[in-house]
């Protein structure tokens, strides 16, 4: 029996301990599809494990990974309830499953919804049965739909997920910058493999701190082009803005007066 150990405090607060290893691990996939499987999986860490077998055995841990696969997701009994081991595994596996829906159906890589029913597919059928669906409906109807891609009998689940996946991309959208006290570690005796608590971006900086890059969307609101794989930018802060507006409207009143005193400086020239 794997040690079972669940992930504590309400919805955003279970969120926001997820989203602190998804945005270390997560690579080109978007947060919101992560946190989307994460909830539909087990309630972002309220269940712990499966009373039902599936595939002749039970699931554990906040991504309710089968103890026969705890080896391919580099988990044991003891590690599978661990926020930051478990997750590392399921990023690197689903990394490989990006990677397949990126040749085989670039055309996701624009559609949140659909990227992440694909994405989510293979958190059921592995790596290589999501590819031999997509390549099996794409040679046998020259595209892949969801309508025309095998389903493993899960297709309301994984619709239902991906259709949460837009709202969990706004709500970590939100959350960037990070404050400090926004990174609750992942287990009260787990912390990250160099030994700084919290810390996302490897040198020993927060997100949102001077010169760190941001975390984007998966999607260009106005061209419908992916930026999966685009360079990170930073993403202003509410202060940042409110600075930016006030130097537009300071320029204005600059550029207002200057002409007011043209104006009044030819009139008078001219009486």
């Amino acid at each position: 029996m794997a040690k079972i150990v669940l992930v504590q405090g309400n919805l955003d607060e279970r969120a926001l301990q997820f989203l602190a290893v998804v945005e270390r691990y997560r690579g080109p996939i978007p947060a919101g599809a992560l946190l989307a499987i994460a909830e539909h999986e087990s309630d972002m860490g309220a269940r712990g494990y499966n009373p039902e077998e599936t595939s002749g055995g039970h699931a554990y841990g906040p991504w309710q990974i089968l103890e026969k696969h705890f080896a391919d997701y580099g988990v044991s009994g003891e590690t599978v309830s661990d926020l930051d081991a478990s997750t590392r595994g399921v990023a690197r596996k689903r990394k490989v499953a990006h990677q397949y829906i990126k040749e085989l159906v670039p055309e996701a890589l624009k559609d949140l919804r659909f990227y992440t029913y694909l994405l989510y597919a293979s958190h059921y059928a592995g790596n290589q049965g999501l590819k031999d669906a997509m390549e099996s409906a794409k040679n046998k109807y020259g595209k892949v739909t969801v309508e025309n891609m095998r389903d493993w009998g899960k297709r309301e689940g994984l619709t239902h997920t991906a259709e949460r996946a837009e709202y969990w991309e706004a709500w970590a959208a939100a959350q960037r910058p990070f404050p400090t006290e926004k990174l609750p570690v992942a287990n009260a005796d787990s912390s990250w493999p160099d030994g700084r608590i919290g810390n996302l971006t490897g040198d020993g900086h927060l997100p949102g701190e001077p010169g760190q890059p941001q975390p984007v969307s998966p999607l260009d609101a106005e061209s419908g082009a992916t930026v999966m794989d685009a360079p990170l930018t930073a993403a202003p802060t509410v202060l940042e803005e409110k600075r930016r507006i006030i130097e537009v409207a300071g320029a204005a009143i600059v550029m207002l007066i200057a002409a007011l005193l043209s104006y009044w400086g030819i009139h008078c020239v001219g009486g």
